[in-house]
């Protein structure tokens, strides 16, 4: 067989018997609201012109009873069949309302047709003697049934696939003579324990009784077939027998495997085929001395490891056995990978009628088997086989010398036992010399870095010396690497007196602190942290634990994200997880101890659960990945809504479904994990993603998110993911509300607008609503709210600063501004100069030129959308900035002379009067041309003190604009 078969044939193994085969999850069952009523002919769904009842008019919407009788005519034609789910119920499909507690058959019926019963609460069932064909899953998923009788005289012909599968409390029946083939998975996750099969059964398809009790059971002589599947491979008729099962709510069934014993008379059955033993016949071990006194008592063995399997990366494979001997049929195997070698595995290792094995004396301490091996055929009439075993004499034994041990430590022993002895140097102590009776046999012995050993036969009396020379000992460690990721291993090289220690199982301890778990491969040198962190290391000598040395390893965790997805709702969305640890412990995180090879989303799964949604991950009922951490069986306790019997937790990995279990498959930094539920297996939906993931705009913005979908189907290489394609009718889905669901869907290229009003963080999933089936996808789209600057501040005034040259600004404090943007220049420029401030009230513009017209004006700034920007600015202000030199004021009679030096550039004076030292109620006395720089104040009171300034103005336009007025000065008249 090419590689490219053989892949693609153990890829649909794993998928169609760890999927439906092994522990497959299953209907869930509810309470019915009411038991109905009783059903007039009006309500049966009946063809006249076949005698077909297919249930009933109303379907699931039709309050039935749940205790039914079905009527032997209706409307006078006779009940012949039933037809294609006529009477099925479960939480995913129905098509009745109500389960059914009761069922009574008509005694016309001939065919129970297809799926008629399932998924019902049935407690009994009696089948007519009118049925000539019991159908496919008739019975399927009927957890309560017990008791299964048919009516003497049947000639029922075969057992419909599937018809009792599930049938958790079934565990016996008696089948009648007439029928000939029992079908594929029959009587499969049933309690059967023993069953008496018909003498005229000539087929029995494959795994007619997987998942049972069947603890022995004998095939007749007119077996023609056995284990021929409908599609596949050949997977057994016992496939995973339980000794006692137990099953959850689910129905899946747990416990101590077994191999069942079949006793075939046809000659037909194998241990592949039936993947149970053939014709087992135990073999009666006797032990006794030559004189024929017991030695031991006798024991009866099941069989001998002849052969094992051992885990090389994450394939099994088939290696030599010990050859110890079985005393039971127990599977201590857990794992399906045991029955790709059941010829070996089943079939060579127990005993069977008719096969020669080659039989081992079983070691008796003191004494020597005459007859070490015997070869026998074994039959019912002759099983058992007797050992003949001598004493041996005892020879003195005898050691001198500090750290020398012996194996086994007796001073007398039986001539030719192996002895082995052990020298451990003590502390700072080299071998110098050992002898054996005086035999130097120093280099006899084999160094493994901390002990020396030596295995001889002992023969007489035998003295072993050893002597010391003085010697250091120290250890040394040496890693590789110090930096690594979790799942990575590091080289470990211990070192103990200047040489490497090699294979140091048996001479060096490694512990590590605060009870952090780690692999250590002795025989590789290898150390594998489980846990991320800063591990401490310590190794030291077992016979010398003070001897160590210590080293610290920087285990980096792998961080992924991970969403789960049911059919029709998110169940988590997207969530960072730290893949932290490579194990989960029994009673805290699992119901087990279990370890992974490398980070895998089993793990991150179970840390998502517990952290996020509070799962209870160390109750089974709550988290079930099965005992080997690979199989999605139960992800959270009613959090999923779709489980059905045809339907399976699955996953994907950066939108590509992964070809290995969820414990197996390894993780890298950055992976996107999405589990899925898939409610139909047998008909895969697209894996469905965004073209885009991640979304950042504005309130009232609108996105356009592509729609794509993966398909998925295999390959020679294991599952081969498709390029994606556009969606045609999907719909958005935003924040997991089905209310949410958008009346727009997509178009041929996939496409879907979405406009988003509000500010907020939205998730948006899509679904399918055209011919093509999608799982969820995930985006993120982050809605900003529109950001404006500030207003614009109430300009107050303006105060010249006459010494200074500057311009005080004075504006109004706006709660939102940042900053103040100041805005001048001069009147008859298009440029404006902006000064910047974050005084709330005033600014003082400096620098400012004589004799100019200023334009002033205040925006306030915020931060908008990360940028600084300025709002709308104040009404402008005008200011003529003209510093007038000090004039000269001359006292006069009644009156005040005012002298002021010419200026350019201004339009005329302003003198200032008041009897006010602030200019309270002051008169402004103007000089109306620039070049007119004199004038008496007249008609002022005598001996009066007056105060008084100037200032010059500007005409600009029309308009009047005053410069900087002089300091006040008081003059008093005559």
């Amino acid at each position: 067989m090419d590689y490219s078969l053989k892949m693609k044939k153990f890829i649909v193994g794993v998928l169609a018997v760890l999927m439906l085969v092994s522990y497959m999850p299953v209907l869930t069952f509810a309470e019915p609201a009411g038991t109905g009523k009783e059903v007039a002919e009006s309500d049966w769904n009946f063809d006249k012109a076949t005698g077909k009842l297919k249930g009933f008019k109303g379907g699931k919407n039709y309050d039935n009873p749940t205790d039914l009788v079905i009527p032997e005519t209706i409307d006078g034609v006779e009940v012949k069949s039933l037809g294609n789910k006529a009477f099925l119920w479960g939480t995913y499909s129905q098509n009745i309302k109500n389960p059914l507690k009761s069922v009574k058959l008509p005694s016309t019926l001939e065919n129970t047709g297809t799926w008629a019963f399932q998924g019902n609460d049935l407690k009994e069932v009696a089948i007519p003697k009118s049925v000539k064909t019991l159908g496919e899953r008739t019975f399927f998923g009927n957890q309560k049934l017990e008791n299964v009788t048919f009516e003497e005289g049947i000639q029922l012909d075969e057992i419909g696939t599937d018809a009792f599968y599930q049938c958790v409390k079934l565990s016996k029946i008696t089948l009648p003579d007439s029928i000939k083939k029992i079908g594929d998975s029959a009587f499969k996750n049933t309690s059967i324990k023993k069953i008496d099969l018909p003498q005229n059964l000539t087929h029995i398809a494959d795994q007619a009784f997987a998942l049972s009790a069947v603890s022995e059971i004998t095939l007749p002589s007119t077996i023609e077939s056995l284990g021929k599947p409908n599609k596949g491979n050949t997977t057994g008729i016992f496939f995973r027998n339980f000794e006692n099962p137990t099953h959850n709510s689910y129905g899946t069934p747990s416990g101590q495997l077994i191999f069942t014993r079949v006793f075939d008379t046809s000659g037909k059955a194998t241990a592949e085929n039936t993947r149970g033993v053939v014709n087992p016949q135990p073999v009666t071990i006797k032990c006794q001395t030559e004189s024929g006194e017991e030695l031991k008592k006798a024991e009866t063995y099941t069989g001998a490891e002849y052969n094992t399997i051992t885990k090389k990366g994450y394939q099994w494979a088939l290696a030599a056995g010990d050859g110890h001997y079985y005393t039971d049929y127990k599977n201590n195997y857990d794992t399906a990978d045991l029955y790709k070698f059941a010829d070996k595995m089943i079939g060579e290792n127990y005993f069977s009628e008719g096969k020669e094995y080659t039989l081992k004396a079983p070691n008796i301490p003191g004494y020597a088997a005459v007859n070490g091996e015997i070869k026998k055929t074994v039959t019912k009439d002759d099983h058992e086989v007797t050992f003949t075993y001598k004493e041996k004499p005892k020879v003195k034994l005898t050691t001198e010398g500090e750290g020398l041990t012996v194996e086994p430590n007796e001073k007398e022993i039986p001539e030719g036992s192996e002895i082995t002895a052990t020298i451990h140097e003590p502390s700072h102590k080299k071998i110098k010399k050992v002898t054996l009776n005086d035999e130097d046999i120093t280099k006899k012995f084999h160094f493994d870095g901390v002990d020396h050993t030596y295995k001889f036969n002992i023969e007489k009396d035998t003295v072993i010396k050893v002597s010391y020379k003085q010697a250091t000992n120290d250890v040394e460690l040496e890693l590789d690497k110090e930096e690594i990721t979790l799942g990575d291993k590091v080289k470990s090289d211990v070192f103990y007196r200047g040489e490497k220690l090699t294979n140091t199982e048996n001479t060096v301890d490694y512990t590590f602190e605060n009870g952090v778990k780690a692999d250590v491969d002795h025989l590789r040198g290898t150390v594998k942290p489980l846990e991320a962190g800063k591990i401490k290391v310590t190794v030291s000598l077992k016979k010398h634990p003070e001897i160590k040395a210590k080293k610290v390893i920087k285990v980096a965790p792998v961080n992924v994200t991970l969403r789960l997805e049911d059919v029709d709702r998110t169940v988590l969305t997207k969530t960072p997880v730290s893949v932290d640890k490579l194990y989960l412990e029994k009673d805290k995180t699992y119901y087990k101890d279990i370890t992974v090879e490398k980070p895998a989303p089993f793990i991150a799964l179970e840390k998502a659960l517990r952290k996020s949604l509070k799962v209870n991950t160390a109750k089974k009922d709550e988290f079930d990945c099965s005992d080997n951490g690979n199989w999605m069986k139960v992800l959270g306790k009613d959090m999923w809504k779709h489980i059905n019997s045809n339907g399976s937790h699955m996953y994907y990995i950066n939108n590509k479904m992964a070809n290995l279990g969820v414990g197996e498959q390894p993780l890298n930094d950055g992976d996107e994990i999405c589990i899925f539920y898939e409610k139909n297996w047998m008909e895969p939906s697209y894996l469905g993603e965004f073209s885009k993931e991640n979304y950042e705009i504005m309130e009232g913005e609108t996105i356009s998110l592509k729609v794509l979908g993966r398909k998925y189907d295999m390959g020679a290489g294991g599952i081969i993911t498709r390029d994606p394609v556009p969606i045609k009718d999907a719909a958005l889905m935003i924040n997991n509300d089905p209310a949410s669901v958008t009346d727009i869907l997509s178009g041929d290229d996939g496409v879907i607008n979405q406009k988003f009003d509000k500010p907020g963080t939205y998730f948006v999933s899509a679904v399918g609503t055209g011919d093509i089936k999608i799982t969820r996808p995930y985006a993120k789209v982050v809605v900003k709210p529109l950001q404006v600057p500030p207003s614009a501040p109430k300009l107050i005034k303006t105060v010249g600063k006459y010494r200074s040259k500057a311009l005080e600004v004075h504006y109004k404090k706006i709660e939102s501004a940042e900053k103040y943007d100041i805005a001048y220049k001069e009147a008859k420029s298009k440029t404006w100069k902006h000064k910047y401030t974050t005084s709330n009230s005033k600014y003082t513009i400096k620098g400012l030129k004589e004799g100019r017209l200023y334009d002033v004006k205040v925006a306030a700034m915020s931060t908008v959308y990360g940028k600084l920007t300025a709002g709308k600015y104040s009404g402008t202000a005008h200011r003529h900035f003209v510093l007038v030199k000090t004039p000269v004021y001359t006292a006069k009679k009644s009156a005040i002379g005012v002298s002021v030096k010419k200026l350019k550039g201004v339009s005329g004076y302003e003198v200032l009067l008041s009897k006010d030292k602030n200019l309270k109620n002051r008169e402004i006395i103007e000089l109306k041309s620039a070049s007119k720089t004199k004038i008496t104040i007249k008609k002022l009171k005598k001996n009066t003190f007056y105060f008084l300034a100037v200032r010059s103005y500007k005409t600009y336009r029309g308009n009047k604009y005053t410069g900087i007025r002089t300091g006040i000065k008081k003059v008093k008249t005559k």
